[in-house]
């Protein structure tokens, strides 16, 4: 059968083209006038807005649920395999198993069905930074934080091995860290039920590096497969390195690889024996010499992680590091640094805790002299009496010199935070925090800058982790370290969550206040917060209205106030929504007597119509009372007043009726918006 026309007709000429052929979100090229445009950008109660990537097998396309306005990602077989039978059928079968998992660490299913004849899958959307991207060569990751994310990782995947489900592809770049710090799960493209048999000629999509040798035989496969890969993606994460030696370009030679694969302790020697012997373990060639299952792994990966632990604070307590500057302090030549030496000495045996230790005052007069050593005292100088430009001209020579790399470090984390609070150009910011971790990266630092040094490091986790925060003593850091985070926020458009970052910017630095740099980076906030005051204050009203659709009333009406007492746009329209919140907090604690457990905060009018019809809860003027509320909370006015029982009866004197005309009255101007 001929495939049915769909015409579209371009806005700018009005030529027509047929686009039934064409997939969802497809660009198309007006031959008439050189128009682009895209088509199919509806898809069930998914509106499209861009595509998030393409894979081997499938795309996945950013949408928003027309339906409860959420964004969500949109799952659909590409254009080669969206005809065929048995990938079809494999993607249904994919979407079944998904379904079943519920974790944290697992990516979300929220719904699937068809469409256009073609079956998609409508997940969580997630915002953050995949694996792949948050560990580079130069930069691999601490091992206690590396141990921290494949355990939740871990947990995952047993999850959905408990739903009958492998992986089959795990790697950095199938981990996404989500802006709050936890590690998901997702693209189970490759999944397979484990009672399923391997079609004879399935290509094998996954990544060489990762993938497991039995897959590569195609032998049999279980969870010790996706082990396998979790122990490569470990691995990936201590070394930043994704290749192995020699580069195998065919299956043999890549078997080859794997069979003599270095033990991690010639790879790594510095790096904990416990955290040796699990990388290996998890690698091991044979299915057999690998964990047996995920309770097994979970265990050791708690051993590691309890030894590394110790092992820090043991280089953190104070008994230790006296021993070691003591010992230090002895070889150093030079009055200069035995001073500092001492002072270092007497602070550390008087501090009562073993870890959450306090950072001193970082002086350069501790460390030995360099020709350059002076740019960062000539930088904290500068700062203290707010010469912003010469700030960024030390920072500059900074980055290029051979001074102490701690000291270093330090000086160009106060320039990149400077540089951004003072409004420089964003490529200025970005070079001076590579160069602060190129300074990180460095192997020397002197003993009396041990306790600045292990700040500095996990300030640059902070800046892609949030969950590192915590281990930030020095609330001069962690200022800076919510300074740079809010710039990447307001980058990526996450409002709300930089308004936050500066607010913990600025009670980090009045922690710190009798410092004079941090009275310095106050006044720079302020700046900082005048300069986007309008696109903080925008946010809010989107932040009420999706509180309010959440049935959060008293959050709605805090936002919606403080909205009206920041910008008079829309000032009776808030105020409206003011009332219908008051009315919303009545309406919960109605529906939550009324329904128990049947209500859900967030519902909307369709959800409460479909329980009340079963469950009789009330007449039906009321229902239709409930509904049009409903519809007001997620500020569907047409449908709100539609929904009226009084529409029709405008001489009614009845409470609800009443209302419902004044705030239609008031509503008028914002009905088409």
């Amino acid at each position: 059968m001929a495939q049915r026309a769909e015409i579209w007709q371009c806005p700018a000429c009005a030529s027509r083209m047929d686009v039934a052929g064409l997939g969802f979100y497809a660009e198309i090229t007006c031959s008439g006038c050189g128009h682009k445009d895209y088509v199919h950008t509806l898809l069930a109660n998914f509106r499209l807005e861009g595509v998030l990537g393409v894979g081997g097998m499938s795309i996945v396309l950013r949408g928003r649920d027309v339906v409860l306005n959420r964004p969500v990602a949109i799952k659909l077989l590409n254009e080669t395999y969206r005809n065929q039978p048995e990938r079809i059928a494999r993607f249904e079968n994919e979407c079944s198993m998904m379904a079943k998992v519920r974790h944290e660490n697992v990516v979300s299913v929220y719904s699937a069905g068809w469409a256009k004849d073609q079956f998609y899958i409508a997940m969580e959307l997630l915002e953050g930074r995949n694996l792949e991207t948050l560990v580079t060569k130069k930069q691999p990751l601490n091992p206690l934080r590396a141990i921290e994310i494949i355990t939740q990782v871990v947990k995952g995947l047993e999850a959905a091995h408990h739903a009958g489900m492998l992986h089959r592809d795990m790697k950095p770049g199938n981990v996404i860290i989500t802006d709050n710090g936890i590690p998901k799960v997702l693209d189970f493209g490759l999944a397979q039920g484990k009672t399923e048999e391997e079609d004879a000629e399935e290509v094998i999509w996954a990544t060489p590096f990762y993938v497991a040798p039995e897959t590569l035989q195609r032998g049999s496969e279980d969870a010790r497969t996706d082990i396998y890969s979790v122990g490569m993606t470990l691995r990936y994460l201590l070394t930043g390195i994704d290749s192995l030696p020699g580069k195998p370009a065919s299956v043999s030679s890549l078997l080859d690889a794997k069979f003599h694969l270095k033990p991690f302790a010639q790879v790594m020697p510095k790096v904990h024996e416990s955290l040796c012997d699990l990388v290996d373990h998890m690698t091991a060639y044979e299915p057999a010499n690998r964990h047996e299952n995920y309770a097994d792994l979970l265990a050791e990966l708690k051993e590691v992680h309890e030894a590394l632990t110790f092992e820090q604070q043991e280089r953190l307590s104070p008994v230790n590091r006296l021993n070691r500057l003591r010992n230090r302090a002895l070889t150093i030549a030079g009055i200069a640094v035995a001073s500092a030496a001492s002072f270092f000495l007497a602070y550390y045996a008087a501090t009562p805790s073993p870890v959450r230790v306090p950072v001193p005052e970082l002086s350069a007069g501790a460390f030995a002299e360099t020709p350059s050593k002076n740019e960062a005292s000539a930088l904290i100088q500068a700062i203290n009496k707010e010469r912003w430009e010469q700030v960024l001209k030390h920072a500059d020579k900074l980055s290029a010199s051979s001074c102490e790399p701690t000291l270093a470090a330090w000086g160009l984390l106060h320039g990149a935070c400077a540089a951004y609070l003072s409004g420089s150009p964003k490529e200025r910011v970005d070079a001076l925090l590579l160069a602060y971790r190129q300074a990180l990266l460095a192997k020397y630092h002197h003993p009396a800058a041990q306790d600045v040094r292990r700040q500095l490091q996990i300030a640059d986790i902070a800046l892609d982790s949030q969950s590192a925060l915590s281990q930030l003593t020095d609330s001069r850091v962690a200022g800076m370290v919510y300074c740079l985070t809010a710039r990447r926020q307001l980058d990526e458009n996450q409002i709300e969550d930089a308004k936050n970052s500066v607010a913990l910017a600025k009670e980090a630095f009045m922690q710190a206040a009798e410092e004079p740099y941090s009275t310095s980076m106050l006044k720079l906030l302020e700046v900082l917060e005048s300069k986007h005051a309008a696109v903080f204050s925008s946010s809010l009203f989107g932040e009420a209205a999706d509180s309010m659709a959440q049935h959060d009333f008293a959050n709605a009406m805090a936002r919606f106030t403080e909205r009206l007492n920041n910008t008079p746009d829309n000032a009776e329209e808030i105020k409206v929504l003011i009332e219908v919140c008051e009315c919303g907090a009545v309406l919960h604690d109605t529906l939550a007597r009324l329904m128990g457990d049947d209500y859900v905060p967030g519902m909307t009018a369709n959800m409460f119509c479909e329980t009340n019809r079963s469950k009789k809860y009330v007449a039906k003027l009321r229902e239709q009372e409930f509904c049009a509320l409903l519809h007001l909370f997620r500020r569907d006015y047409a449908a709100a007043f539609k929904a009226d029982p009084y529409a029709q009866k405008t001489d009614s004197n009845e409470p609800f009726a009443v209302m419902m005309r004044d705030w239609k009255t008031r509503l008028a101007p914002y009905m088409n918006e």
